[in-house]
C-alpha cells in the first residue's frame, strides 16, 4: 500500500470500513468479559482496544499503514535523512520489548506469582470488608492518638514512680528504667490484644489462612503475657507503696486498743 492509498483512505461514518466496525458492535456487546489490548505492544496495536476493534484495526488500518509508514522512510533514506518519529518508534519498540521480556520472566518466577495471588486474595477481602461496613479504611493519625494516650498515662506514670521508689534497694534510675519498661509492655499488649479482639472475626474466621490466624493468635499470647508481667510489676511497687500506710494504721488501731487500759492503771496510781 502506498502512502496515497493511506491518505485517500475513506473512514466517514459511511464507508464500508466504518460499517464493519459498527457491525462488530452488536457480536462483542453480548460478552459478560470484555479483553481490552494491553498498553504495550510489540505489533504497533494501539492500547486498550476491545478484540474486535483490534481485529478490524489490523484488517482495515494497519496494511496502509504500515505501507504508507514505508514508503516515508525509504524516502528520508534515500535522502540521507532520518526520519524522527521512525527512531522514536525504534526506541519505544526496544523499550516495549523489553517490558514484555520482563513480564514474560516474572511470570515464570514462582514467588512473584505467590505475591500476585496473594494481593488479588487480599484485594478481594478489602472489599468485601468495605461493603460490610459501608467505608474506606481510616488513616491512623499517631499524633492524635498519642496526645490522648499520654494526658491518660500521665498520672499512672507519676504513681508509678513513686510506688517504685519504696521498693528496697531501688534508686531513681532504677524506677525510671521500669516505669519505662512497663510502660511499653502495657503499650503494646493494649494495642495488641485490643485490635485482635476487634478484628475477631476477621482474624479467626473460617475464611482467614493458617498462617495468619496462627499469626494473630502468636501476638494474643505475647500482648497477655506482657500484660500479666507488667500488672505484677504494678502490684509489687503498690505492695510496697501502701504498706508503709498499712503499718502505720495497724499501729494506730493498736494504740487505740490499749489506751483504756493505759489510762485505767495512770489514774490508779
Amino acid at each position: 500500500m502506498s502512502l496515497k492509498e493511506y491518505e485517500s483512505l475513506d473512514l466517514t461514518r459511511r464507508s464500508e470500513a466504518a460499517k464493519d466496525l459498527f457491525d462488530r458492535i452488536a457480536a462483542e456487546s453480548n460478552q459478560s468479559t470484555i479483553v481490552l489490548t494491553p498498553v504495550y505492544s510489540t505489533d504497533s496495536t494501539p492500547a486498550l482496544l476491545t478484540q474486535e476493534m483490534s481485529a478490524w484495526f489490523h484488517s482495515c488500518i494497519l496494511p496502509y499503514r504500515s505501507g504508507a509508514i514505508e514508503e516515508v522512510h525509504d524516502e528520508f533514506k534515500r535522502r540521507n535523512l532520518k526520519l524522527v518519529e521512525q527512531e522514536i518508534d525504534k526506541i519505544e519498540q526496544t523499550k516495549l520489548g523489553e517490558i514484555a521480556g520482563e513480564r514474560a520472566f516474572l511470570r515464570q518466577d514462582h514467588d512473584v506469582e505467590l505475591l500476585r495471588t496473594r494481593f488479588a486474595e487480599l484485594s478481594s477481602r478489602y472489599d468485601t470488608l468495605r461493603v460490610n461496613y459501608g467505608r474506606e479504611a481510616l488513616v491512623w493519625q499517631p499524633l492524635r492518638y498519642w496526645t490522648v494516650l499520654s494526658c491518660f498515662m500521665l498520672t499512672e506514670f507519676l504513681i508509678n514512680w513513686h510506688s517504685f521508689l519504696k521498693i528496697p534497694g531501688f534508686t531513681p534510675a532504677y524506677a525510671t528504667g521500669l516505669m519505662l519498661v512497663i510502660a511499653v509492655a502495657f503499650g503494646f499488649s493494649a494495642h495488641s490484644v485490643g485490635r485482635i479482639i476487634k478484628q475477631w472475626k476477621e482474624l479467626f474466621g473460617g475464611h482467614v489462612e493458617f498462617t495468619e490466624r496462627r499469626k494473630a493468635k502468636r501476638e494474643l499470647i505475647v500482648g497477655t503475657l506482657l500484660f500479666l508481667i507488667a500488672i505484677t510489676a504494678v502490684g509489687w511497687g503498690r505492695w510496697f507503696f501502701i504498706q508503709g500506710a498499712i503499718l502505720e494504721k495497724t499501729i494506730l488501731r493498736a494504740a487505740d486498743w490499749n489506751f483504756p487500759t493505759w489510762f485505767n492503771s495512770l489514774a490508779r496510781c
